[in-house]
């Protein structure tokens, strides 16, 4: 799509920032989209219903990278910044009602690459650049659910996401050599 065009799409709102996005995630209400920038480590959460922002959040000692909308409204997911010390493999869970960290998710050797919240439950998956998958349960800190070790011969840092269902969940990294990137497909119920 050129956005460069006229006339282009027709666009409902165009809410300027400081700071590029890292990461955007809708809640699946619609009600709020949650935009992070690792650039100035805030949380941005926009109003979908009224329009413009409703709420910033700086998470400074934490920083954020990636967000996900959970099933409450008022809560998220995110991963630290890269720059942000020793805790930056982790995921949290953040209530933006009052800027709590309600759980963090341990167990990531290198920085998480990305999150995705089950549509069905309160599992979760993460990927890292430590060549792992996790899947955790969003209402227990501590270990993960379980761990999904990626081959030897992977170069770049995943991404995982599950499906519209929550039955299925993709997997995809750059391979070594001149295999290119593979997308392997996994039945969530195995796990």
């Amino acid at each position: 799509m050129d956005f460069s065009s006229e006339p282009g799409p027709k666009m409902a709102a165009c809410i300027r920032g400081s700071a590029p996005a890292s990461s955007i995630s809708y809640h699946e209400s619609g009600c709020h989209l949650y935009v992070a920038s690792e650039a100035d480590s805030v949380l941005r959460i926009f109003d979908c219903v009224k329009g413009g922002t409703s709420q910033m959040i700086k998470l400074q000692r934490e920083g954020i990278r990636t967000v996900e909308a959970t099933h409450h409204k008022r809560c998220v997911l995110f991963s630290p910044g890269l720059k942000n010390g020793p805790k930056k493999n982790n995921a949290y869970y953040l209530s933006v009602h009052d800027n709590k960290i309600l759980r963090e998710f341990e167990g990531h050797q290198s920085v998480v690459t990305s999150i995705s919240m089950s549509p069905v439950d309160d599992s979760f998956l993460s990927s890292s650049a430590d060549g792992t998958v996790r899947l955790w349960d969003l209402g227990k800190s501590g270990n993960s659910v379980c761990e999904l070790k990626l081959p030897q011969n992977v170069e770049g840092p995943p991404l995982a996401a599950f499906d519209s269902t929550g039955l299925v969940f993709g997997v995809t990294a750059k391979m070594a050599g001149d295999e290119g990137n593979h997308i392997n497909l996994f039945d969530a119920r195995n796990y």
